[in-house]
């Protein structure tokens, strides 16, 4: 009936208002992605808890890595819920991903296969801080192994096992070489 429609419609709207963490899923369950982006900074904002803080920059940097890809924000994102969240695996795992989505654009077979190296540290790293994510980090890890440098490639560079190397195309990590 109307009445109910229109009272379920207040209550929607007082809860938007509110509430931003439901806000932004609201955004983000209708396509409004970069909306959903801003309502996740208001709720950070107003929040004190530091798990939800957390989870809030989780979600933000897992929207702007998947929806709107820009990857450069997402880990920053990332970052910070893993600070206001310490022992926490995921971000790192999602850290990962974006170093292995930036990989495939990145220079050279060689300089791709060095960023797959930072994406495996950023798993390697996630586990040894969460054994909750240590499936999801082993499943990414073994994706990826295929495709860490090969020893030729290395050589003719005069590159050589267990040297400190810095990895462009916006990842900016130093990985040790291994192949």
């Amino acid at each position: 009936d109307k009445v109910r429609a229109v009272k379920q419609a207040e209550y929607e709207a007082e809860l938007i208002a509110n509430n931003p963490a439901y806000a932004a899923q609201k955004a983000y369950e209708e396509g409004r992605f970069e909306e959903a982006i801003e309502e996740y900074q208001r709720a950070i904002d107003k929040e004190e808890d530091a798990e939800k803080k957390g989870l809030y920059y989780y979600q933000m940097a897992q929207i702007q890595n998947a929806k709107l890809g820009q990857y450069g924000a997402a880990r920053q994102n990332a970052n910070r819920a893993a600070q206001v969240r310490s022992g926490w695996g995921k971000p790192y795992i999602l850290i990962g991903d974006i170093y292995g989505r930036l990989s495939r654009g990145c220079g050279d077979a060689y300089q791709q296969r060095l960023a797959v190296l930072a994406a495996l540290d950023k798993y390697n790293y996630a586990k040894r801080i969460d054994s909750e994510v240590a499936g999801e980090a082993n499943k990414r890890i073994a994706n990826y192994s295929g495709s860490m440098p090969i020893k030729s490639e290395a050589f003719q560079r005069g590159d050589k096992a267990g040297d400190k190397i810095k990895v462009g195309c916006g990842i900016g990590e130093t990985v040790t070489l291994r192949f």
